[in-house]
């Protein structure tokens, strides 16, 4: 999969960027890449609690192109490809940007981002201009809807939705016509009352981790142009993302670097990836013995969900530190 055209960085891109908490000779950058819809807000908390548990991670979380909130959008909707080449050049700039000598990067990726998330990696590995600037030292696939997206219940609702009525259109019309009727602090407070589930844990981590939740389906709602960015993009990946066995067994045999770790979680129950995907990808790519490569099935009594970055980045940030620790001897 080579790179044919390398697109310029939409300007309607919010990159949520941290400088290390303590600095080292050699960087280490910690990259997450946001599901649909990829708005920053929604993992902020998340990256910064990792961050406190390891302070010499850089950590970098940009947004989906077209989804912006600050920005004035345009015309131009962004696909699947586009998505995986625009994360690409802005983690290949940082990288050649940098007066660090090499990188040791570490990924996240959640839901439609760990589908970008393993591209992004095969096109880094094809960079040659990169080569022995950065070493991939981890990567977290979180709820990855990588295969068969469009036959998880979640998939086959929107699919028919897609398919057979007017949706696209009739939510950018309903998105208008809702922040004309209603003033924003309006529509702040049925978020928090209605649509964002109050955090589990009284703490004030958990509750601004709740306030960014609510800003960024506000951000959303009163925006028709993301509206129309996040559901042609879903679109997208119902159709697109199907039984795609080549690169993910490039990715999981670990053809970019035979010493990278790879964490790949899943949900008890998830609406976005049926069992019959999950366990595709566990009887294809589990080896009992490889201890480098871990598959984990949330417990149903923890709470944890596929839209975890809404409402348990607190409880969800302590598996993720575990998980580093274990795999890196409590440094990483």
């Amino acid at each position: 999969m080579m790179i044919q055209k390398v697109y310029t960085i939409p300007a309607d891109t919010d990159i949520y960027h941290k400088l290390p908490l303590v600095e080292e000779n050699v960087g280490s950058l910690l990259v997450l890449l946001p599901g649909n819809p990829g708005l920053t807000n929604f993992y902020k908390c998340y990256l910064n609690l990792i961050q406190e548990a390891f302070p010499h991670f850089e950590i970098l979380c940009p947004s989906n192109a077209g989804c912006d909130p600050a920005s004035i959008q345009s015309l131009q909707l962004y696909g699947l490809e586009d998505q995986i080449t625009h994360k690409y050049e802005i983690i290949r700039d940082l990288i050649q940007s940098s007066n660090k000598q090499n990188y040791d990067l570490y990924f996240l990726s959640h839901s439609v981002g760990s589908y970008f998330n393993q591209r992004v990696i095969k096109y880094l590995h094809e960079d040659q201009s990169l080569s022995g600037k950065y070493r991939i030292k981890f990567v977290g696939l979180l709820f990855p809807t990588i295969r068969n997206i469009g036959q998880s219940q979640n998939g086959i609702i929107f699919s028919t939705l897609f398919n057979y009525t007017p949706f696209v259109s009739f939510a950018i019309h309903a998105s208008r016509v809702l922040f004309k009727l209603f003033p924003e602090s309006y529509l702040r407070k049925f978020i928090k009352t209605y649509v964002i589930q109050k955090p589990v844990l009284d703490d004030s981590v958990s509750f601004r981790n709740f306030e960014n939740s609510v800003t960024g389906a506000l951000n959303i709602i009163k925006n028709p142009d993301i509206v129309k960015q996040v559901l042609s993009l879903a679109k997208e990946e119902m159709r697109d993302i199907t039984e795609e066995n080549e690169i993910n067994d490039w990715f999981f045999g670990r053809k970019f670097d035979p010493e990278a770790k790879i964490w790949v979680y899943f949900g008890d129950s998830d609406r976005w990836v049926n069992h019959q995907t999950r366990d595709f990808l566990v009887k294809r790519y589990y080896e009992k013995s490889n201890k480098e490569v871990i598959f984990e099935i949330a417990h149903a009594k923890e709470g944890i969900t596929h839209s975890f970055c809404v409402d348990k980045s607190v409880e969800f940030s302590r598996i993720t530190i575990d998980i580093l620790k274990s795999f890196f001897n409590d440094t990483a």
